[in-house]
């Protein structure tokens, strides 16, 4: 589309622009990328031909952890390495969505899709590791049936959101839909959220241009603010040869808690640990001790 580029393009070649000046040789860097759409309550995977789908009616699983939130179970993840890479992916996925006439547009598509962007920043030090990774979801809402077929779950849960950020005790039903569900980590997680509406001035699309001005004043009333953790745990891996697997809460308040789950080196589980932030990494060392 030369200058008029979509967002999902754009995103890529920032990526791989910031990748390419890269002149550090114990630091790389690893793209992969995966495609799915909701329709109808059901999320497929787009990177998997309809026939080699599970049946319609079941589609893949939503799933839950402590360490990464909301996930999709059995989702295929495509590495990349440039931006045309994934501009061949995505012409797959677009082949493989769900598409059919609407109010707003006749060829256009009836489901939700999700591009997520996983990048991966491995450094080198000291002959040791370490990671860090960041998640990109891409989300295009399908517009009509945002006003039209069950997206009132995603108004309700903007709403109370919005009212939590008042001071209001409010209970946020993210799981009335799937759509809220798999939006979780966005919307009520510690994710920086960004969104963009495309309306039109068509008299024929003032309910739909009205639905989503209404959606779009609300969800502006959320404060996020991204962040991430870090801990460092290789002396203590070398000093009592343990494999720990850290799941980390995502609880606000003084209250919350690192869980550290211990496995040794012959898979016997030890003792789990639960730590608040205020302490230390030697009460972690005494802890596993």
């Amino acid at each position: 589309y030369g200058k008029n580029k979509g967002i999902i393009s754009r995103v890529c070649e920032e990526i791989f622009e910031h990748i390419a000046t890269n002149a550090n040789p114990d630091l790389c860097y690893e793209v992969a990328v995966s495609v799915f759409e909701l329709y109808n309550e059901v999320v497929q995977d787009l990177l998997v031909r309809p026939e080699r789908r599970p049946p319609s009616e079941f589609g893949l699983d939503i799933c839950e952890s402590k360490l990464h939130g909301i996930y999709i179970d059995r989702l295929e993840r495509r590495p990349m390495h440039s931006c045309e890479e994934i501009e061949q992916l995505l012409e797959e996925a677009t082949h493989n969505r769900t598409v059919g006439s609407d109010l707003m547009n006749a060829t256009g598509s009836r489901s939700h899709t999700f591009t997520r962007i996983e990048i991966k920043q491995v450094t080198t030090q000291g002959g040791r590791e370490s990671t860090k990774v960041s998640m990109i979801n891409l989300v295009d809402l399908a517009g009509s049936e945002i006003s039209e077929c069950g997206c009132r779950a995603l108004h309700e849960v903007v709403e109370k959101l919005a009212s939590k950020q008042e001071g209001k005790k409010v209970a946020v039903p993210y799981r009335d839909s799937m759509l809220t569900r798999l939006l979780q980590n966005e919307l009520g997680g510690r994710r920086q959220t960004f969104m963009i509406c495309t309306l039109s001035p068509a008299l024929s699309n003032y309910k739909e241009t009205l639905s989503i001005l209404q959606l779009a004043d609300r969800a502006r009333k959320i404060k996020r603010v991204g962040s991430f953790a870090t801990l460092s745990l290789a002396p203590y891996l070398v000093a009592s040869k343990v494999v720990l697997t850290i799941l980390i809460s995502a609880q606000d308040g003084p209250e919350s808690l690192l869980t550290v789950q211990a496995t040794s080196l012959a898979g016997k589980e030890l003792v789990p640990c639960r730590l608040s932030p205020k302490q230390s990494l030697a009460d972690l060392k005494d802890a596993l001790a």
